[in-house]
């Protein structure tokens, strides 16, 4: 599945995980933690910067959604000097080894659009999923590195929470969570 354009103009979903990556996804029983973030963009502000300080904050190119340091949309970020120490891919998964790897966790976004707050700005945002077998390996870890990135002064987390997705149903008889109660 190719990345959708997010609202800020970047590819969202660059280097995801693929759907098959059970043993980051699901859990011993078959289920998944989701972490869901509403995530609203401070899009002016956002549309203020050159192209050069947008694809610095996020580190990837803009136009193809390649790496800073070169390469395609789908080639693992180099991470050398040319990418800052503030940029979210630095940052989201520092590239250190089996560790970053196995923090990886299933990423999908979502657009919103309320129209416009009593100021005239645009309401408008992501609605982030992360699929995960471990919430606090995974998606927290990820969020307490990528915290004070430069991207964070174009959004705000305005709600959320975490869930638990039970497994679906396998075979004839079968039952949405009978995991769960069984």
């Amino acid at each position: 599945m190719a990345p959708a354009i997010g609202l800020l103009g970047f590819a969202d979903g660059s280097q995801n995980i693929a759907t098959d990556a059970e043993e980051r996804i699901f859990t011993p029983g078959g289920g998944s933690y989701v972490a869901v973030r509403l995530i609203r963009l401070k899009i002016e502000r956002w549309d203020r910067l050159s192209r050069t300080a947008q694809e610095d904050s996020i580190g990837r190119r803009k136009l193809d959604g390649a790496p800073l340091e070169g390469g395609r949309e789908q080639d693992s970020p180099k991470l050398g000097r040319e990418t800052p120490a503030d940029a979210h891919v630095r940052l989201a998964n520092p590239r250190t080894g089996a560790d970053s790897e196995r923090r990886r966790f299933l990423r999908r976004g979502f657009v919103y659009n309320n129209n416009f707050d009593e100021y005239g700005l645009l309401d408008s945002g992501s609605v982030f999923l992360a699929f995960s077998r471990d919430v606090g390996a995974q998606f927290e870890a990820t969020k307490r590195r990528t915290h004070g990135q430069d991207l964070d002064e174009y959004m705000v987390a305005v709600g959320g929470g975490y869930f638990f997705c039970p497994p679906g149903v396998r075979s004839t008889g079968d039952y949405i969570g009978r995991e769960l109660v069984g």
